[in-house]
């Protein structure tokens, strides 16, 4: 499978804006949604801890928040004991909607 392009992206953006009757006169104020989506997704979640919410809704989902603990063990590789350890730290999930993943399962089912 291949990656989708941002500009591909971008360009779908716009077809959608259009057709909920938002006029979006280039491909570059398109973007520029993008970006505004894409930060204020971004400020929310890193907004989740201090501002004690734990989950928020998304046009195709809910992202969610939750608190991963501290790990720490010892792998062997090759024979050679090493120590790891990683910090406590919030996590942040997609949950994707029951109805797209239907779609999808449906379209892509053989």
């Amino acid at each position: 499978m291949a990656k989708l392009a941002k500009a591909e992206v971008i360009k779908e953006l716009r077809v959608q804006l259009e057709d909920q009757g938002v006029k979006v006169s280039s491909n570059k104020e398109a973007d520029a949604i993008f970006k505004a989506v894409a930060a204020t997704v971004e400020e929310l979640i890193l907004a989740g801890n201090t501002d004690g919410f734990d989950s928020f809704p998304i046009g195709y989902g809910v992202i969610k928040l939750s608190e991963t603990p501290a790990k720490s063990g010892v792998s062997k590789l090759g024979g050679v004991e090493k120590a790891w350890t990683t910090p406590a730290h919030t996590r942040a999930t997609v949950a994707i909607n029951k109805s797209i993943k239907a779609a999808l399962k449906e379209k892509t089912s053989k």
